[in-house]
């Protein structure tokens, strides 16, 4: 029995498989493909704070350091002499027990605004009358070359003169006294011990550091007296005052920017006093500003 012929199967049929295989063309469309989804996430994250930052109420920001003193013109027909003034400046008219009382005034007036040959203190006298010197008006009361910082008041009502002392290290504060005859300053703080730490100065030393000090007001002036005497640096007419540290500054400064900025006032130069009001809360002190007085 013949076998018939096997008949071969088309080369079509037995050639090669189809394989799926990525050219260069795939590779660079695939690259642009991406940079564009890149390109626009990054575009929509744009949009999105852009659109957040447009339509967000702003929100004004204090001051976090203290404001640097800007200096400008002086004002007219004062000169750099800082005599405070005297009973020299009464009437010649005056009756005698007038005479007595100003006299006595201007013993007090010159014990607190006495200064130093290099001009570290500027009275606060000086910084609001006129004497026979024609002083040179500062704004913040701290002397030179005219400025435009605003007059800075304390107010605080101590239940008595630990808590006086008390709210000074509070604040980081440190009690100072100038003693005119040898050109010295003498320090204390710690004033709420027992033995407060004292230490002494120079004057160019306390200019050099140019500390924050505020106008002392009420009976804050007759209890620093007191607590200079108990820490054992009070000096025959000496000058007293209260040095803090530029931390306790800088929160001075933002409570009273925020009440410039409250009033609408932008514009720190347009600020001609600042009273500051201490409160005792439990046992912290809080910084508030009383009131406020503008050009």
């Amino acid at each position: 029995m013949s076998s018939a012929p096997q008949r071969q199967a088309h080369p079509s049929a037995t050639g090669h498989r189809y394989r799926l295989e990525v050219n260069a063309f795939d590779r660079v469309s695939s690259l642009l493909v991406s940079l564009l989804v890149l390109i626009g996430t990054t575009v929509a994250v744009m949009i999105i704070v852009f659109l957040f930052r447009r339509f967000s109420p702003e929100t004004e920001q204090p001051l976090l350091q203290r404001i640097p003193k800007m200096r400008g013109e002086p004002p007219k027909g004062y000169e750099e002499d800082i005599e405070p003034p005297g009973l020299e400046d009464a009437p010649t008219d005056v009756p005698p027990q007038l005479q007595d009382t100003l006299k006595e005034l201007t013993n007090a007036i010159t014990s607190k605004t006495a200064m130093l040959s290099n001009e570290v203190f500027q009275s606060d006298a000086a910084a609001s009358g006129y004497g026979t010197g024609k002083g040179h008006k500062d704004y913040d009361g701290t002397g030179g070359e005219g400025g435009n910082m605003p007059i800075q008041e304390l107010r605080f009502d101590p239940a008595s003169d630990l808590d006086y002392a008390r709210m000074i290290d509070f604040f980081g504060g440190e009690l100072a006294v100038l003693d005119r005859r040898n050109n010295k300053v003498y320090y204390a703080k710690n004033l709420a011990q027992g033995s407060p730490t004292t230490r002494e100065g120079t004057p160019e030393a306390e200019n050099k550091a140019n500390r924050y000090r505020l106008l002392s007001s009420g009976v804050l002036g007759q209890i620093e007296l007191r607590l200079a005497r108990k820490a054992g640096i009070m000096k025959a007419g000496a000058i007293i005052l209260v040095f803090y540290p530029d931390e306790t500054a800088n929160k001075f400064f933002v409570a009273e920017e925020k009440m410039m900025f409250k009033n609408g006032v932008k514009a720190l130069e347009d600020v001609d006093r600042t009273v500051f009001r201490i409160t005792k809360e439990g046992r912290e002190y809080v910084i508030s500003v009383e009131d406020q007085k503008y050009f």
